[in-house]
């Protein structure tokens, strides 16, 4: 027996998961709000395409969202505009109430059973920003640890101060962001990010470049 590579398949099934997935979303979207405003700039404007690593990662999560929240010939979740800021999110309707879904492959602590490592702070903005979209103070999350497979559910709770300073956060960034696109200036490099976002960012280089930093 002889296996031989055919990388010509390998590169028409990550172009399938490109064309299928990999659309713009509208203008202003929460997620580009929430995360770095330099990466949603060029994300918008002059984008590096998503490496096949990345898209891979983004297919697991596709993936699961067709398994466990699609159900033959449902309708999925409409688009939700707040104060000019579009929202979209993946849910399943359980209980009476909608619990969204979320993968990783960080594990919550092993002693308090609550999310550790890998629960941002990111996701919490956008859970807060979903619960004020819909005028609720709770929002269910069920998440699907990769490794190892596990799935464990959680309801935040928030307040309405929660809720209130978390969406003016998103507001102040809206503005600054559709300033930046409208004057076709990217926001200055590595001043409305968290650090951790630059780890693994293919517009690192840029933004090195553009402030005088070596790479």
């Amino acid at each position: 027996m002889k296996v031989v590579s055919n990388p010509e398949i390998s590169r028409e099934v990550l172009q399938r998961l490109r064309d299928k997935y990999l659309t713009p979303k509208p203008l202003p979207h929460v997620t580009e709000l929430i995360y770095c405003l330099t990466r949603s700039y060029w994300d918008r404007l002059d984008p590096i395409e998503p490496t096949d690593h990345e898209l891979l990662l983004f297919a697991v999560g596709f993936g699961l969202e067709e398994m466990l929240l699609r159900q033959e010939g449902q309708e999925p979740p409409k688009a939700i505009e707040l104060d000019g800021i579009t929202l979209t999110p993946d849910y399943i309707a359980l209980r009476g109430g909608m619990v969204d879904l979320k993968s990783t492959r960080a594990y919550p602590d092993k002693v308090t059973r609550e999310p550790g490592k890998g629960w941002s702070e990111t996701w919490q903005e956008q859970f807060m920003a979903y619960a004020k979209a819909f005028g609720k103070l709770e929002y269910t999350v069920t998440v699907v640890y990769i490794i190892p497979a596990e799935v464990a559910s959680f309801t935040f709770v928030f307040t309405e101060a929660e809720l209130g300073a978390n969406w003016q956060k998103m507001l102040q960034r809206k503005a600054q962001y559709m300033e930046a696109l409208e004057a076709g200036k990217v926001p200055t490099p590595f001043t409305t990010n968290r650090e951790w976002e630059c780890r693994f960012c293919r517009y690192l280089g840029r933004c090195n470049s553009l402030v005088g930093k070596e790479a």
